[in-house]
């Protein structure tokens, strides 16, 4: 056991040796380590366990600096190298979490010093939490960002209010460096980019402000009302041989999704697209929340569309009943005219019980009474 401690004999002490088993198999890594120097600027591992081997991509530690081996751990603003020496010092166990950018991996570290001068740390992996917890925060973030929007849409009115709240949700969800919507134009079936996040060129802007339907990822998805995944540009067989690969290229776009935006009742509107600077393909999450986005938009232009269908009928309402109180007045002011023509003839009116409410037959009694 050249890498363990050489305190413990484990070949003569049965729960030293089970203890050894245990830190082998351990998920998490584990390293025991001298401190060196004064003040603490660097250690000597001592021994460490497989799973740390591999989370650093690294072999046989046991007698070699860190500053020799793992020099990654020392840089100041991951705070490891301070951490230890706390814990020499103080004799307090302590914790903190870390993302180191070789291996692009979330740690939560924690030490405690066994002996003076010694410290025994594990590191667990915690990325794939870190993960969740960015994403239930995206997902809250999106569902408070879909409740503005509703708010705004109701308040304001029109989707072109809302259109880059939408984008900047859906980038945010799936992590996307590049967002547009494009909707089709009902009279010449064309999709037009209404709205993009993200710095798109202007050629390429122009290049897709007239791509008809079915043409391009986006075409294609509204035209088969299907989303279309392309985790990368450079091998997809929906790019080969295309002049589309070097316009999607020279705009620094390597992966894309293209969702369709389509109502309830199956009416095709336009695409909600995100772009990608390299190689990605959403996971089920990310597609799910693109859906209820795609879905959300969707619900919004129906309600507008209500809308102001329901504002034009509250137009020709209110045409109407200006001209029947117009009407009403008029008949109104006949009626008075009417009764003053009788009674300056001393002549009671043959209509005891009011006057007829319809003109033809006030104008035939009053005619009458001119007689």
């Amino acid at each position: 056991m050249a890498n363990g401690p050489q305190h413990t004999d484990a070949g003569t002490n049965p729960a030293a040796h089970l203890s050894l088993q245990y830190i082998e198999q351990m998920r998490s890594g584990m390293a025991y380590g001298r401190m060196l120097g004064e003040p603490c600027a660097d250690f000597l591992y001592l021994y460490a366990n497989p799973a740390f081997h591999a989370q650093l991509g690294v072999e046989g530690l046991a007698g070699r600096r860190c500053a020799e081996a793992t020099a990654h751990l020392l840089e100041p603003e991951l705070g490891i190298i301070a951490l230890l020496d706390r814990v020499i010092r103080h004799g307090a166990n302590e914790s903190l979490e870390v993302r180191i950018a070789a291996t692009q991996q979330n740690y939560l570290i924690s030490a405690y010093c066994p002996q003076p001068g010694h410290f025994i740390a594990s590191f667990e992996n915690i990325t794939a939490t870190k993960e969740a917890e960015h994403r239930k925060s995206a997902a809250t973030d999106t569902l408070n960002r879909m409740l503005d929007m509703s708010t705004f849409a109701l308040r304001r009115g029109g989707l072109h209010k809302v259109f880059g709240k939408v984008i900047g949700a859906a980038m945010v969800i799936s992590q996307a460096d590049f967002g547009n919507i494009q909707l089709l134009d009902p009279h010449t079936g064309d999709l037009r980019v209404v709205a993009h996040r993200g710095r798109f060129p202007k050629w390429w802007l122009a290049h897709w402000e007239n791509a008809a339907q079915g043409h391009g990822t986006c075409g294609s998805a509204l035209q088969h009302r299907k989303r279309i995944i392309v985790e990368d540009i450079e091998h997809s067989p929906l790019f080969a041989g295309t002049a589309t690969l070097d316009i999607q290229l020279r705009a620094g776009i390597r992966a894309l999704q293209s969702t369709p935006i389509v109502t309830r009742s199956g009416e095709p509107i336009g695409t909600l697209s995100t772009h990608f600077k390299r190689p990605h393909r959403p996971d089920e999450i990310e597609l799910l929340w693109l859906d209820l986005l795609a879905q959300f938009l969707a619900d919004l232009f129906g309600y507008v569309s209500l809308r102001d269908q329901l504002r034009s009928s509250e137009r020709v309402i209110d045409s109407l009943y200006r001209t029947q109180v117009s009407r009403d007045l008029n008949l109104d002011l006949l009626k008075k005219q009417v009764n003053g023509l009788c009674m300056a003839l001393g002549q009671r009116p043959i209509y005891p019980n009011g006057y007829p409410t319809d003109m033809k037959t006030l104008f035939t009694y009053y005619l009458g009474q001119m007689r």
